[in-house]
């Protein structure tokens, strides 16, 4: 679980753990987490219409902790390469170098 300002909380659980959340009093919205609510504006409309990154473009990805290993293989698998990895509280940040799509 990890707190994201402004009151709200990302929280992995089942679909039947988000069902029971939602039934309780406190909790205003269950959401299901969509990974281009934490995309940078300007990389957003390239990677929906699947465009090209300008050559050696670097990015910064937050990895879920528990899918560190499985993430880092599926990076390489697309062409990137890993540069450099930081812990923040919300799980690894691998700073990567890619050329290609996202």
């Amino acid at each position: 679980m990890a707190y994201i300002p402004n009151n709200a909380y990302l929280v992995r659980f089942s679909g039947e753990g988000a069902e029971r959340m939602r039934t309780l009093p406190e909790t205003q919205t269950v959401l299901a987490y969509e990974p281009y609510f934490k995309i940078k504006s300007s990389l957003l409309g390239m990677a929906v219409n699947g465009q090209a990154l300008p050559e050696n473009t670097q990015l910064n990805i937050l990895l879920f902790s528990d899918a560190r290993d499985s993430t880092l293989g599926a990076l390489r698998d697309i062409g990137a390469q890993i540069l450099d990895e930081t812990s923040s509280p919300f799980g690894p940040v691998v700073m990567c170098k890619h050329r290609g799509t996202i």
